[in-house]
This record gives C-alpha cells, structure tokens and sequence, in this order.
C-alpha cells in the first residue's frame, strides 16, 4: 500500500511541475513569436 501512495503522489507532483513549466513556457513562446512577427 505504501509503494502505491508514494507512486500517486509522484505522479500528482509530477503532473503539477508539467503544468507550472507549461504556464512559464507559453507566454515566453507567444512573446518570442509576437518579437519574430
């Protein structure tokens, strides 16, 4: 049971780190393409 919680929570944290380096990510991308343009 133990190894199953600690898998959960690595994939919740991991989800959460994907989603905060999407957040950092997209505005930087628009940026770059909005300078190209």
């Amino acid at each position: 049971m133990h190894t199953f919680d600690i898998t959960t929570l690595l994939i919740l944290i991991g989800a959460l780190q994907i989603r905060e380096k999407l957040r950092t990510m997209a505005p930087i991308s628009l940026h770059r393409q909005n300078s190209k343009l």
